[in-house]
C-alpha cells in the first residue's frame, strides 16, 4: 500500500482514498525494507531516478509513526518453537510486544 500511495500508478487513487479515510497506518520496521526493495527495483528498471527513490523514502518516514523493531534472536526462537518461517516469526514477535 505504501508503494501504491507514493508511486503514481493505477492503484494510487485507491491508496490515497484509504489513507484519507484512515491515516493511522501501523506496521513493523521491516516494511521499510520491503519498500526499499520496491524502490530499488523501480530505479533499476528506469521507472524512478535515484534522487526520486531517496525522496520517496524520506516521505514515507513522515507518513508512518515510529516503527518498532524485533530482535532477530527473538524471531529465531519463535520460528523454531512454532515451526514457522523467520519472517512470520518476526511479525508474530512484533505482535507479542
Amino acid at each position: 500500500m505504501l508503494a501504491y500511495l507514493l508511486i503514481e500508478g493505477d492503484r494510487t487513487a485507491d491508496a490515497q482514498a484509504l489513507y484519507a479515510k484512515d491515516s493511522d497506518w501501523q506496521s513493523e520496521a521491516f516494511v521499510l525494507v520491503e519498500l526499499t526493495n520496491i524502490l530499488t527495483t523501480y530505479t533499476r528498471t528506469g521507472s524512478l531516478t535515484r534522487e526520486e527513490g531517496i525522496k520517496l523514502l524520506a516521505e514515507v518516514e513522515t507518513l508512518l509513526p515510529p516503527l518498532p523493531s524485533v530482535s532477530h534472536q527473538e524471531a529465531y526462537e519463535v520460528a523454531v518453537e512454532f515451526g514457522i518461517s523467520a519472517y512470520d516469526a518476526w511479525v508474530t514477535s512484533r505482535m507479542k510486544s
